[in-house]
């Protein structure tokens, strides 16, 4: 029946529908093909999300684990290094008064104390962290030394001595042959670890 009425029609008429008809297809081809291209894309962002969605399911599973996990080496952080809560210098000068103290209540002297940023020590500091440095002249007797090495090593953060220089003076004797002092000059250098900026 269709195929009457197209052979009714003049050559002209035929032929432009057949090209209207053909256009038409071609139209919806291109269609399809676009909405089969998005199909695929789509699918593919799919495959693509869902291992990262299932990571995060996972995270959120043990969440409360991860927030432990974090604050445990947040703990054992702090027991190695200054948290960057403030400039290089302030901390420096923390460290320093930290270190006069150990000195007073240790019975030492403190003859002078400079803070100190170790810049040579670049390619031994762990990445991220930067390396804060006091240097202290102190004098007194040794059992007070002792005491004032052991505050270094029990304080948290860590500390290091990385220099330890000991002079004795030169004696002085009374009139009657008795040593006046048993004091020592220290030159030390303790050092600290701070964490970087990011």
């Amino acid at each position: 029946m269709i195929k009457d009425w197209l052979l009714r029609l003049p050559h002209q008429a035929r032929v432009l529908l057949m090209g209207l008809l053909s256009l038409a297809s071609l139209i919806m081809l291109l269609l399809a093909f676009s909405a089969g291209s998005a199909f695929f894309a789509a699918w593919a962002r799919v495959d693509y999300a869902e291992p990262r969605i299932a990571r995060l399911l996972g995270y959120e599973a043990v969440e409360e684990e991860l927030a432990a996990a974090a604050a445990a080496a947040r703990d054992a952080l702090d027991q190695y290094a200054f948290t960057q809560g403030s400039d290089v210098s302030r901390q420096g000068a923390q460290l320093q008064q930290v270190l006069r103290a150990f000195a007073a209540e240790a019975g030492l002297s403190v003859i002078g104390s400079q803070f100190v940023l170790q810049t040579e020590m670049e390619g031994k500091v762990p990445e991220g962290f930067e390396t804060l440095g006091v240097d202290l002249t102190l004098t007194g007797p040794p059992v007070a030394l002792d005491t004032f090495l052991r505050d270094v090593a029990d304080f948290e953060p860590a500390l290091k001595v990385t220099a330890l220089e000991l002079q004795q003076p030169r004696r002085r004797r009374t009139s009657s042959g008795v040593e006046l002092s048993e004091d020592i000059n220290i030159k030390t250098q303790v050092m600290a670890l701070m964490l970087g900026v990011d």
